[in-house]
């Protein structure tokens, strides 16, 4: 007897596709967050850090507590904290290298002015982190997940954070940053080479 198979639209994924995303527990994107293959979504918040260095050390202690309120209140709630920083080191050796290989005192010079100019860049974005509270959601069913999510948002609002909801185009930044280190690419793909392919 002959089973008729309904073709969907999408690939099946390759089976190196599906361990690599068996690997880092990452079954798909949703709205707020990811779903796992271990059966439960997690959901990302973006945190808006406070400024401390214009606090006094009363306020940087009520901002502390205020954290604690919230990471004891919420028992699934965990912290990430990346760094969104650029590394230039790569980029320095090199001009170094074309700096001694160099004829040209002009063009040396320019080099010096190259590397002068990285160094700014990353003195510049030596603060660059970016914080996310991680909600694991093991219990919630699929109804009782959006409510859940507003009255956590809530919970942290109250404790004078700014606070929103991760949308898919930060949990890819997220993943982008943590397992390639690349804070600089302007649009974040779903699949390689995504940009390379024209639909009719």
């Amino acid at each position: 007897m002959k089973i008729n198979r309904r073709k969907t639209g999408r690939k099946k994924p390759s089976r190196a596709q599906r361990s690599i995303r068996k690997l880092t527990d990452l079954k798909a994107l949703t709205g707020y967050g990811i779903e796992t293959y271990t059966g439960h979504e997690i959901a990302y918040f973006s945190l808006k850090p406070s400024n401390l260095s214009v606090l006094t050390p009363e306020s940087v202690r009520a901002r502390i507590n205020a954290l604690m309120n919230v990471l004891k209140g919420v028992a699934e709630i965990t912290m990430l904290c990346l760094s969104s920083r650029e590394n230039y080191a790569e980029n320095k050796r090199y001009l170094r290298e074309r700096i001694e290989d160099e004829p040209s005192e002009i063009l040396q010079e320019q080099l010096r002015q190259d590397i002068l100019l990285l160094d700014s860049e990353q003195t510049s974005m030596a603060t660059a982190r970016e914080f996310f509270l991680v909600l694991h959601l093991r219990e919630q069913n699929k109804l009782e997940i959006p409510p859940y999510l507003s009255h956590v948002e809530q919970i942290v609002r109250e404790q004078g954070f700014t606070v929103r909801r991760s949308e898919p185009e930060d949990i890819m930044r997220i993943y982008s940053m943590y397992f390639e280190q690349n804070t600089t690419s302007d649009v974040l793909e779903a699949f390689d080479g995504e940009r390379f392919v024209m639909f009719n």
